[in-house]
């Protein structure tokens, strides 16, 4: 979303302005998550109530618990991430802005 040369270093404020809304608009994913976790969670307490089922859920436990720990930080980052590019795009037009005028002031 941008391009370093010979002339400097230049964002795409535009373009990056599109890809941080498809991110945010990406994250927007975290409801439905929740949402299926209970599912889940519904459907997880009826594992382990026999011989069978409690060998499976004790390899099975530690493996969902780890995979939950990271969707959960997986679907919580795209918001941060797109405000962070946001911010990002803003900081650089204040710049740019800045340096517009004191170049044509000189």
């Amino acid at each position: 979303m941008g391009e370093v040369n010979r002339d400097g270093m230049q964002m795409y404020t535009d373009d990056m302005s599109v890809a941080m809304n498809a991110l945010a608009a990406a994250g927007k994913i975290e409801g439905r998550w929740k949402n299926q976790y209970d599912v889940i969670l519904g459907l997880e307490s009826q594992l382990g109530n026999g011989p069978l089922g409690r060998a499976f859920a004790a390899d099975y436990n530690p493996s969902a618990e780890q995979i939950v720990g990271s969707a959960d930080s997986l679907v919580a980052a795209p918001e941060q991430m797109a405000q962070n590019g946001r911010d990002c795009v803003q900081t650089y037009l204040t710049a740019e802005d800045r340096n517009t005028q004191t170049f044509e002031s000189a």
